[in-house]
């Protein structure tokens, strides 16, 4: 929710500026990191729950912030730099369905 939250944020602060010199763009990453107390298991197996099934990567998100930089986008744009897992339609966060799935596997958790 906080990805699209800040998709439509962004836009009403673009077209809220007046000062034309100044740009707002979104950056929206996806996991990189643990979260909280997940295991590596679970970590892993939640890096896989993306369009991609893959890890989304600490050199993408720099390089989308690089090219936001750049300004080649117009004001008011936002980028998800997820691998695609915000198009999945999921019926909760990565974590829990991560740690559902190594239990159902046998994983060790």
């Amino acid at each position: 929710m906080s990805k699209h939250a800040l998709a439509s944020t962004i836009g009403m602060l673009a077209k809220g500026n007046q000062d034309k010199g100044v740009r707002v763009y979104g950056l929206a990453p996806g996991a990189v990191l643990a979260s909280h107390d997940q295991r590596e298991e679970e970590t892993e197996i939640s890096h896989r729950l993306n369009l991609l099934q893959r890890k989304t990567g600490a050199d993408e998100i720099a390089d989308a912030a690089l090219f936001l930089s750049s300004g080649a986008l117009a004001s008011g744009q936002s980028l998800f730099i997820d691998s695609g897992q915000h198009l999945l339609d999921q019926p909760r966060d990565v974590i829990w369905l991560a740690r559902e799935q190594a239990q159902a596997t046998g994983a060790t958790v």
